[in-house]
């Protein structure tokens, strides 16, 4: 259930155009296309061309970024921090970083994981309703936030079975976080 048992709610919460929000994995419908904005098709770092802004990320993660109104969230993990990130989306400065509190079991098959490097614990892409954002773990943590940073809830879902590491992302449907978990 995305609310805590106490029905938290964020005063924060606001609604915000469909154009101004990428609350998951591939956009508001999953499908991974913007229609209703003239967006960049092409970058150059070097030139800075179409690219706004950049900011160092404060931990490893392979998660994309989600959208709602003027912040950014990202995630980032390592065996011995879960975090979630937000970023102003004007400026890219990191308004607030939360670690996540949640007792993992961390064994050496997690730590066989976390030296293949290329999954690494921060890949799932978070997700958000525009109170609070649902993030997944490759230590099979997930947990929720309101959009201050401050948490709501998490659970360890028990040792992850899978030496290659965990990518799967949650979605949101009504008031539950939907995780797909293969193990």
């Amino acid at each position: 259930n995305v609310s805590s048992q106490e029905r938290h709610k964020s005063s924060f919460s606001v609604e915000v155009p469909e154009t101004q929000r990428w609350n998951q994995l591939r956009g508001n419908n999953g499908l991974g296309i913007v229609t209703e904005l003239e967006v960049p098709v092409s970058w150059n770092g070097e030139t800075e061309e179409n690219i706004a802004w950049k900011t160092p990320i404060p931990m490893k993660g392979n998660s994309s970024p989600v959208i709602w109104g003027d912040r950014i969230f990202l995630t980032g993990a390592d065996l011995d921090q879960r975090k979630i990130f937000c970023f102003d989306l004007g400026t890219g400065s990191l308004l607030w970083e939360t670690a996540i509190q949640t007792p993992v079991v961390v064994d050496e098959d997690m730590k066989r994981t976390e030296s293949m490097g290329d999954t690494g614990f921060g890949s799932p892409t978070a997700v958000t309703n525009g109170e609070q954002v649902v993030a997944f773990f490759g230590t099979n943590e997930i947990a929720a936030v309101d959009f201050t940073g401050k948490q709501i809830w998490s659970k360890w879902l028990g040792k992850p079975d899978s030496m290659y590491g965990v990518a799967t992302s949650p979605c949101l449907f009504e008031n539950k976080a939907i995780l797909q978990l293969d193990q």
